[in-house]
Order: C-alpha cells, then structure tokens, then sequence
C-alpha cells in the first residue's frame, strides 16, 4: 500500500485521448470568439457553435472504469468486439483499450494516429488510452480506479504479457473476465488461462463472445463485481516497482506529452485562424448559400453523428432505454446546435466592446467577413494615400485608389479578397457593388482636397440575409457599419483595425 515514501506517489494515469480531444474543442469553443472578435466575430460564434456540437457529440460520459487488454500484442481487430461490450455495460460503465507502445514509438504513431483514431471512432465513445515507456505505472494507477479488466485471450500465448499480469496483481482475478470463443471447449479454455493467471487465480471468469448467451452472462458478471473501484493493492505495487525504472516512474508523475501536444495544437489553430480567414474567406463566399451553410456544419458532424445514432442501437439493443433516450436527445442538441446560426437570418449577440453584434448564416457570414476585411483594406489604402498626398487628402476614386502605388500596394496586401484591386475601379465585387457615396470637398490653393469620405458595399441581390455595409472616413474618426437590410442605412456598429 501507498506510504510516504512511496516512490508510485504522484503518477498520473494513462492519458485519455477522448477526454483530451473533447477539452480541446470546449476551449476552441470558448477562446474562439474572444481571440477574433476584433475582425471575425460572427463567424467565430458560428465556428463556436459547431464546435461545441462536436464536443457534444464525442465528450464521455465518465473516466474509464473498465480496461479491454488483449493476451496479445498482434492480435485481431476488436473494434465491433468492443462497441458490442460497451452496449451491454451501460452507462453506468466506460470501456477504453490499451496495449503498450512500442519500445521506440515514432512522432505520428505517439501523438497523430492516437487523434486520428480518435476522431474516426468518435460518437461511439471509443478510445484507446496512451502512455510512453513509463506506461507500468500509469497502467497501475489506471487499474487501481477500474471496476473491471476484460482480457481477450482469443489468441493467447504461453507467457502473458506484462499488462495481463500487473491487471491481474492489481485488481485481482474476481475483478478479470477473460474473452475466449468456441474453437476451443471451455475446460480446454480454462486449463489455458489458468496457466497465464497463475495457481492462485482463484475462479477464472470465462466469457464465450460465440456463444448467444454473452449478454446475459457478461450482466450477471457484472452484478456479482465487489462494489467500488478496485484500489491501490501490494502485489499490483511491487509488480511496479519490479519491471520498471526509476527513470519511467519518475516520468509517470509529469503531465502526459501526448496531452501537451493536445493544447499544443489547439494553440495553433487559434493562432492561425485570424491569419487564414481572410484567404479562405475570399474562396468560400462565391458558394456561400444557405444550404452549403447547412451543409458544412453537419458534414463536419457526420461521423461523430452516424457513430452516436449506432451507439443508442446498441443501447436499445442491450436494454438500456433510458442511456439511448438520453444519447438520442444529446444527438439532436448537436445538430440544433451546428445548424442553427446557419438557418437563422439575424440573431443580436453580446459583444465584448459592448455593443451590438449580430451573428447571422454562415453563408452570409462567409461573404460578410470578406467584404467586411475588403472595407478594412479601402479604409488602410484611403490613409495610406492621404499620407502620400497630403495636399489632396483622400481620393473619391476607386480607379485611383487601386492605381496608385502607395494605395494599391496596400489593397494588395490587406485585401481579404485578392482579387478587390483589380474589381474596385468597376465598383463591382464578389455579388457587392461599391460606391463612394459621399466625397465633400473643399478648395485650398486652387485644389479640391477631400477630408473624407463615405463608401458602401451593397449586395447585389438585397433581401437575401446579406447585409449592406458604411465606412466613413476623416481625419479624426472612422467609423464601420452594417444594414441588416441590404441597403445603405447601416446603424450596427462593427469593429475596425486601427
């Protein structure tokens, strides 16, 4: 048992690539709309929304509590194996995989394949736990917090592995279920596995996944579990302490890489979007409809959705109503969730500048992101040419705005669509057409000189969701507005970079 100079205190368990991915999108979710909401606001809500559908979708219900090992490292797929076993548990009950990684893992099998897996399998709950070489002692504190190890000896060797015996010394033979099938008889199955658990294995729990019987069998092994989870024991310990280093333990207690490289690439996703958008933005607006906006959302759910639709069968299969209501009901909560602010024409969303902000269809959204940067870009390229002719001030022109080297530069640069220079002159752009709807002037030595400016961008075909957008412009003040119409009334404020 533990002391305290227990050299197994402070070892983590083994990481959950499940938990770790769902803890992702959640913080993705949520960090989104507060990194980008100086120029992408809308369609960060929108991408928050989807994103916690996912997270919905995938989250587990509870830490693992019951271990699927196999007797062999090379052994047969077991996928459908497992979601079949996770049905008859319930939820009161969460089944995860683990087999040791290799002596010398390399990067994507460590840190890529775990997510990959993770993703395809996600929505029936299903994953893999993960550990480095120090895996005997976050093995160990994993068993000690499961009610049940189930061991597939389908294909058993001589020798157990490493992970079959620390289960066994850990949680102990009354918590071990061994699969087997009908290639052998079961007293034939028996003497087998008695010889891997050893003489003092006590009554050998033997499941037949052949046999029409296993629901009701694998049930009854389930009541007759000792309450509670299995607990630190001395025999599971000094296994431990046997066949692993010093070095590996001391490692089991620092936080897992495989969940840093988690955080690791949620930190660059948030740091990319603001830098991407913009491009991507530019591609997508053409097809920008609504029935793409819908389509994206659930495309992005599809898989996580079809695998939950398949897990509440099994439930129901199983006898689990109530598990499968409550899996149906989370199920519609997601796609609610993803189709939502695509479906909905405006919708008035807090803002953290405090002022008002309306998320609207993503469609929409895609093309008003774009032109909104697009405006951004006619308002740096307007500053950027009263700087190089001070005596003018700013041009009423887009033909010269777009021809000048100073502002055309800018244009080039800034633009969230590259094609805005050479568009701009014609006044048409992407389904907008841009007009410089006020130019006063004055004289001075002779000259006009312009000391600002109104511009608008209008769609095309106004009445369609897509708001008409205002940039005003002095040398004082600058000001970006938005028409939930279409037109050039704009009156909701939006935020530009100064």
């Amino acid at each position: 048992m533990s002391t305290p100079s227990d050299p197994l205190r402070g070892a983590h368990s083994l990481s959950d690539p499940l938990r770790s991915f769902t803890w992702m999108l959640i913080s993705l979710a949520v960090l989104f709309p507060i990194v980008n909401y100086h120029h992408f606001w809308t369609t960060a809500a929108v991408v928050s929304t989807v994103l916690l559908a996912l997270a919905l979708l995938v989250a587990p219900h509870s830490k693992v509590n019951v271990l699927y090992l196999t007797a062999f490292p090379k052994g047969r797929v077991t996928v459908s194996l497992r979601l079949k076993l996770a049905a008859i548990l319930g939820h009161k009950f969460r089944l995860a995989a683990f087999l040791p990684p290799p002596a010398k893992p390399g990067f994507c099998r460590r840190f890529l394949l775990p997510y990959i897996r993770t993703k395809i399998y996600s929505g029936s709950r299903l994953t893999e736990l993960q550990a480095g070489g120090d895996w005997p002692a976050r093995l160990a504190k994993t068993l000690e917090k499961t009610r049940l190890v189930i061991i597939d000896a389908r294909e058993i060797v001589e020798q157990a592995p490493e992970e079959v015996q620390l289960a066994l010394a850990t949680v102990g033979p009354e918590r071990v279920v061994f699969l087997v099938d009908g290639t052998r008889s079961l007293d034939d199955w028996r003497q087998a596995v008695e010889a891997i658990a050893g003489s003092g294995a006590g009554q050998i729990h033997l499941l037949d996944v052949d046999s029409p019987r296993m629901k009701a069998e694998l049930k009854a092994l389930v009541k007759a579990l000792p309450a509670g989870e299995a607990g630190a024991s001395a025999s599971g310990r000094k296994f431990v302490l046997a066949h692993a280093t010093e070095a590996q333990i001391r490692q089991s207690r620092r936080i897992s890489p495989f969940a840093l490289f988690g955080w690791l690439v949620a930190l660059v996703v948030l740091v990319l979007f603001p830098l991407l958008w913009g491009p991507v933005a530019a591609i997508l607006a053409p097809m920008a409809t609504v029935g793409v906006a819908v389509a994206i959302p659930l495309l992005i759910l599809s898989v996580p959705l079809v695998r939950s639709l398949a897990r509440d069968g099994r439930l129901l299969w199983s006898g689990h109503w109530f598990s499968a209501i409550v899996g149906l009901v989370t199920a519609a909560i997601a796609i609610f969730l993803a189709v939502k602010p695509q479906v909905i024409t405006t919708k008035t969303v807090p803002h953290p500048s405090g002022e008002p902000v309306h998320v609207f269809s993503i469609g929409n959204t895609v093309r008003a992101d774009a032109i909104a940067g697009d405006m951004q870009a006619i308002y740096d390229a307007e500053m950027s040419y009263s700087n190089v002719h001070f005596a003018k001030g700013f041009t009423c022109s887009f033909a010269e705005l777009a021809s000048d080297p100073a502002s055309a530069q800018v244009l080039a640069q800034y633009a969230a669509d590259p094609q805005l220079k050479a568009d701009l002159p014609s006044g048409r752009h992407a389904g907008y057409n841009f007009a410089m709807a006020s130019c006063p002037a004055m004289k001075v030595n002779g000259r006009l000189m312009y000391e600002s400016i109104e511009v608008t961008a209008a769609p095309e075909q106004a009445g369609k969701g897509q708001k008409g957008f205002c940039l005003a412009v002095t040398p004082e003040a600058r000001h970006l507005k938005a028409d939930p119409k279409g037109g050039a009334n704009c009156t909701e404020k939006l935020r530009l970079r100064f």
